[in-house]
């Protein structure tokens, strides 16, 4: 915009338009369209049910089966709320600490997670 008022260039007023509205619907999908369409798709809302002992950890929703060996994650982070289990680039699955019943079975999911990865905090890398 600022280019335009100084040059008087049309073309330079289309891009600067398209720039604007571009951004405007990027912003209007990701905060408003995707969250819809998401939490509509059963997909994405069901409740999983995990189950961990020394072998790995079984993710099951339904009738999709899940298991993981903990060798197969290459890293574990956690922070105050929640563990990711990482077994790619940019794959993981999340545990939240308050679906645990109580602190002794978080004591022995981190037991069985720090026999085979070290389990990071901070800034995830």
């Amino acid at each position: 915009m600022i280019l335009y008022t100084q040059n008087q260039s049309v073309i330079l007023l289309g891009i600067s338009i398209t720039l604007v509205l571009t951004m405007g619907m990027s912003i209007v999908m990701r905060t408003l369209l995707l969250p819809k369409i998401l939490s509509a798709d059963t997909r994405y809302n069901k409740e999983f049910e995990y189950l961990f002992d020394a072998e790995g950890i079984n993710f099951s929703p339904e009738k999709d089966a899940s298991v993981m060996t903990w060798d197969s994650f290459t890293r574990v982070w956690e922070n105050q709320s929640y563990y990711l289990l990482f077994h790619g680039p940019q794959e993981y699955w999340f545990v939240a600490k308050q679906s645990f019943e109580d602190a002794a079975q978080e004591h022995k999911f981190r037991a069985y997670v720090s026999d085979h990865r070290k389990i990071s905090s901070g800034v995830i890398w």
